[in-house]
C-alpha cells in the first residue's frame, strides 16, 4: 500500500518535471532571443520553489493524524 502523502509528493514532483521540460523546450526553441531563454530559466526556478511549497502542503494535508510518522520525513537520520 502506498501512503497518500507519498502519492501526493509523487504527483507534485512529476508535474514539476513535466512543466520544467516544457519550459526548457520553449527556451531551446526560442533561438537567439535571449529574453525567451532567460524567462524560461527564471520560470523553471519559480516552479521549483512552488513545488517545494506544494510538497509541504501535501505532507501537512495527508500525514497520519496524531502521528509524527511521515513517509518523507528528512529529520530521520
Amino acid at each position: 500500500m502506498i501512503w497518500r502523502e507519498y502519492r501526493g509528493h509523487n504527483v507534485v514532483f512529476a508535474l514539476r518535471s513535466i512543466i520544467c521540460i516544457g519550459l526548457a523546450a520553449v527556451g531551446l526553441h526560442g533561438g537567439q532571443i535571449l529574453a525567451v531563454r532567460v524567462t524560461s530559466m527564471i520560470a523553471s526556478l519559480i516552479v521549483a520553489l512552488i513545488t517545494a511549497r506544494l510538497a509541504d502542503q501535501a505532507t501537512n494535508h495527508w500525514r497520519i493524524m496524531g502521528s509524527e510518522e511521515s513517509t518523507v520525513d528528512s529529520r530521520r537520520i
